[in-house]
């Protein structure tokens, strides 16, 4: 439902611009529009210009609008936990943050890459380096949804990283610890 998003974004905008540049509304209006670029045309006023942009797109179908980037040299795991961490700030306690919080620990656990050339990513790739961040979005995850069901697939994770490092002293008081959150 974007283009009835943009549409109210863009009607509150209007009608209470003082609060709009409080909750900087604008800049979110044009973050969408920059992302989703095609359903934001939609939401343009003036039908004159709407028509001018649809005469342009009949001469240039054939153009890509996606634009690719590059991004070998980009650390993947901290990019992806930032965009998770900004979902996680701006919008506490929701259905979003949640998720952002679930999508951040399966990144930072990571994953073993397949084929010849591929890499290893998150606890795979460096134990030493990605395991305290692990846990500590486990317990960032746990202070702001303390009674999530998750929490105990998540500690179970935990565990198996140790498990996998020959940390056999930190398996044990990870399942110890799943143990005693369900009561035994």
């Amino acid at each position: 439902k974007l283009e009835i998003a943009l549409e109210e974004w863009v009607l509150l905008q209007s009608n209470y611009p003082d609060q709009g540049e409080k909750l900087n509304i604008s800049e979110k209006i044009e973050l969408i529009s920059q992302v989703y670029g095609r359903t934001a045309e939609n939401v343009l006023e003036n039908a004159v210009a709407r028509s001018y942009i649809k005469n342009g797109d009949f001469y240039s179908d054939e153009k890509s609008e996606i634009t690719t980037i590059d991004t070998s040299w980009i650390p993947n795991i901290e990019a992806a936990v930032q965009w998770y961490d900004r979902v996680i700030e701006e919008f506490p306690q929701t259905d979003e943050a949640k998720s952002a919080y679930l999508k951040k620990f399966a990144t930072v656990l990571g994953w073993q890459g397949r084929g010849q050339y591929s890499s290893d990513y998150g606890t795979y790739a460096d134990y030493k380096k990605y395991t305290p961040m692990l846990e500590g979005v486990l317990s960032a995850f746990e202070t702001e949804f303390p009674d999530d069901g998750n929490l105990q697939r998540l500690r179970f994770s935990i565990a198996q990283v140790h498990w996998s490092n020959r940390r056999f002293k930190e398996t044990r008081e990870w399942l110890n610890l799943v143990i005693e959150k369900d009561k035994g």
